[in-house]
């Protein structure tokens, strides 16, 4: 099993240089085993990041990006239910960061406290005033 950086998904994911996007599939040819490639959770926050910054993408096209992933058995997402809640939290137009960082507390139980006023209505957080 390997590791992957977020660079290598986006070159993956967006095909914007081509002479990186060779690599990729080199890489990804070389390791093309079930569960070869581990992606981590910091590294979909750092997707998710660059993909809509970036390459303008929206939070349902990224969301359809992250469940092709779960769904390819070459890769191995950490925590894969965490992640397919935050899909689902981030569905409902909330942002796909706030959403796992939730799911990750919510798994333990915990409550996340934050300023994020927007973040008012989601029983994961505890908004201070």
């Amino acid at each position: 099993m390997i590791a992957v950086d977020t660079n290598i998904l986006v070159r993956h994911l967006t095909e914007d240089d081509p002479a990186q996007l060779k690599h990729v599939h080199k890489l990804f040819k070389e390791h093309n085993q079930k569960g070869a490639i581990f992606i981590s959770l910091i590294v979909l926050l750092e997707l998710n990041w660059v993909l809509e910054s970036r390459y303008q993408w929206t939070g349902n096209k990224f969301c359809d990006c992250i469940e092709d992933i779960l769904r390819c058995p070459q890769f191995t997402v950490e925590n894969p239910l965490v992640v397919k809640m935050a899909i689902s939290r981030c569905r409902k137009k909330e942002d796909f960061s706030d959403a796992l960082i939730g799911q990750i507390a919510s798994a333990r139980n915990l409550k996340t406290y934050t300023f994020d006023q927007a973040l008012r209505e989601d029983s994961a957080f505890i908004v201070l005033e």
